[in-house]
């Protein structure tokens, strides 16, 4: 039997555009790069956080979940008290500093799986660097009770979720955000 998972991603239109708020990282100077190289590093961020400034891009609507790259999500006081039980431990729900001033919390998603040898990917020619998912595939017993995790190989890639942490979204009425099947 396989394990359902999805991919999380920002919720787009039929065209594939964006119909959702997403958040923009302000830089504190020109040469940092527009993700901030703290979050490139697994782990637990809490002690020692300093929320990150970032702006919201006015879209056509504002949802619960906004997306930093599409590849971080963060979350109002209303999706953060729907999912927080659901993810128990296995996420951290950090401040970042709002421009515009409202409440914001990007979801520090700490659970990590390695990828299966089933799983498609493009490698970096020179590095030998994996650069690119385009079919992720997981062992069962290494998913088996995840709700929330990412690919221990790919840490810029999407947060990818069990049905639990779906069902507490879509239960909630919570928009800005879709899941598309993994398998």
């Amino acid at each position: 039997m396989r394990v359902p998972l999805y991919r999380m991603t920002p919720d787009p239109t039929p065209k594939g555009t964006y119909r959702w708020d997403r958040i923009e990282y302000l830089r504190d100077g020109p040469d940092e790069f527009h993700i901030p190289q703290t979050l490139l590093h697994p782990g637990p961020k809490a002690d020692g956080w300093r929320p990150l400034r970032v702006r919201v891009q006015r879209r056509r609507a504002t949802g619960d979940f906004l997306f930093l790259a599409d590849a971080w999500a963060a979350v109002n006081p209303r999706a953060w008290a729907a999912v927080r039980d659901v993810v128990g431990s296995s996420v951290e729900a950090l401040p970042l500093e709002v421009e515009s001033g409202e409440e914001l919390l990007l979801l520090n998603v700490l659970d990590r799986v390695p990828l299966s040898e089933e799983a498609g990917v493009s490698r970096n020619f020179a590095s030998g660097h994996l650069s690119w998912v385009y079919r992720f595939a997981f062992r069962e017993e290494d998913v088996a009770g995840k709700v929330i995790f990412k690919a221990c190989e790919f840490e810029i890639g999407p947060c990818l979720v069990a049905p639990a942490f779906r069902a507490a979204v879509e239960s909630a009425g919570l928009r800005g955000v879709a899941f598309r099947d993994l398998n």
